[in-house]
């Protein structure tokens, strides 16, 4: 029980046995006051003497008056000394009651907290795998980029290459065999080599070309010329 609840109690307690006390005080009082009240006179006495009765009688019934009084106002204070005893119970079974239904909520609430510190970790744990693959599947990427350029600047000494030979050869003779090649779907390997010829050369292998296969020659001057644009 809480440390109010038991000063509550020791307090309605304590005003209940003084309330009690005084009840029965008053109730003891009241019967030493009937016990002092003078006997009937006999019927011999004048009149005078019934007047001076009635006059030493009188503080005796105004006493008893004030002692039925007193009874009143004490049975007041006890019934309101039941009520207030009954409201403080009830105001204590609210408090329980509230007490139990916020421990309830605690709970409840403990319980959404600890599940949402696994769904936490779990994200955490989630991310961290992800964190991993991601950098995994950086690396691939990067390698594959390193691998690339690689395999782009092997191309290009190859191509700069096989053009310095072309520049070496006969214009009408390299004109030939890159027909033949754009006839066996080389022909974006043709438009490199021209790329990477002596321009003078290219345009001379071009010419040979033009003369014997102009729909070739066109395509390949387009080609050059798109992948001179895009450099």
């Amino acid at each position: 029980m809480k440390k109010y609840q038991i000063i509550v109690m020791v307090a309605l307690g304590a005003f209940s046995f003084a309330a009690s006390f005084g009840f029965n005080w008053f109730r003891k009082q009241k019967a030493a006051d009937a016990a002092v009240l003078p006997q009937e006179p006999p019927a011999s006495e004048t009149t005078a003497g019934l007047s001076g009765q009635r006059a030493a009688l009188a503080p005796a019934v105004l006493a008893r008056q004030g002692s039925q009084g007193i009874d009143e106002q004490m049975g007041l204070t006890e019934r309101q000394l039941q009520h207030l005893i009954y409201d403080v119970r009830e105001k204590m079974n609210e408090y329980n009651q509230r007490e139990r239904e916020l421990a309830e909520e605690a709970a409840r609430l403990e319980l959404v907290r600890q599940s949402l510190q696994e769904d936490i970790e779990q994200l955490n744990e989630l991310r961290e795998t992800l964190d991993l693959k991601l950098a995994a599947i950086n690396e691939k990427e990067e390698q594959i980029r390193n691998t690339l350029i690689a395999v782009e600047e092997v191309e290009r000494v190859n191509l700069e290459r096989l053009a310095a030979t072309y520049d070496k050869m006969d214009a009408a003779q390299a004109g030939k065999i890159m027909v033949n090649m754009a006839a066996n779907n080389q022909l974006q390997d043709v438009v490199k080599i021209l790329y990477y010829m002596n321009e003078r050369n290219a345009a001379r292998v071009l010419g040979e070309i033009g003369s014997t296969r102009p729909e070739v020659a066109g395509v390949l001057s387009l080609q050059l010329k798109r992948v001179q644009q895009g450099e």
